[in-house]
């Protein structure tokens, strides 16, 4: 299944890359959104399916799990993604932040029980974002245009190629059953949407055009992400995001 998953990903990363030459903007510096009437649909279809149930699971997690189990739940899942994350680093040459996620990934695993106490900040290692979107980046692959993929939400063709980089190069999935890949994946989708419930609310609450505004964040945070700007408690928290928590793939 994994080399499946990863022959896959090579072949779509060699059909798709020729295609990510354009910015995410036109020449009149509007989004570039060809497909708008297909990724409206498409994002009609992801609202609905966040409004029926996504967002009641996360809002019921939210009210009855205590607390420091979620906090504990979210320091697991991010222990679980610092090997890929580390990968990326190295793939970057971005050599202090993969060893500081190599540190990270010790001491969680050891002192922090496994991820559940986040030993490494206590340490002074404090979590990274990254992923294969950003290593192609990294090696000046442009996006393409913006794109709204089902379950996943937001995106760019160079964006799409970087969760399937990441879904397929996961070391810990070789090493788990297909089982707990699917529960991986399920608690942290509805750790990462239990975060951002009052965030994303307010937004739909305020937002004339709804898909405009989410198109408008998500482009901003991909051009801060490009540049190396931090995008923690910014434009990040508005977006609904059905992707694969903790890896920061921007993901």
């Amino acid at each position: 299944m994994k080399l499946i998953r990863l022959t896959f990903t090579t072949a779509l990363t060699a059909l798709l890359l020729a295609g990510c030459a354009e910015q995410i903007n036109d020449p009149d510096g509007k989004p570039y959104d060809p497909y708008e009437s297909t990724n409206r649909e498409v994002y009609d279809f992801n609202t609905y399916l966040d409004k029926t149930a996504v967002r009641p699971v996360a809002v019921a997690y939210k009210d009855n799990v205590p607390e420091p189990v979620q906090t504990g739940i979210h320091n697991v899942l991010q222990n679980l993604n610092t090997p890929y994350i580390f990968a990326n680093e190295v793939l970057q040459a971005d050599f202090t932040d993969a060893g500081a996620s190599l540190g990270r990934l010790f001491l969680n695993s050891t002192l922090g029980l496994a991820g559940f106490l986040d030993a490494g900040k206590k340490a002074g290692l404090d979590p990274r974002s990254t992923g294969f979107g950003h290593t192609l980046a990294v090696y000046g692959v442009g996006h393409g245009p913006y794109l709204v993929l089902p379950l996943i939400g937001p995106s760019t063709p160079r964006e799409a190629i970087g969760y399937a980089g990441d879904a397929a190069g996961d070391p810990i999935d070789y090493f788990i059953p297909f089982y707990a890949t699917v529960l991986e994946g399920g608690t942290g989708l509805v750790d990462q949407r239990s975060r951002y419930i009052t965030q994303i609310d307010d937004l739909r609450r305020s937002s004339l055009d709804e898909y405009a505004a989410v198109r408008s964040i998500y482009l901003q945070q991909l051009e801060a992400t490009d540049r190396g700007q931090s995008t923690s408690g910014g434009v990040t928290a508005d977006i609904p995001d059905y992707t694969d928590p903790a890896t920061g793939t921007t993901k």
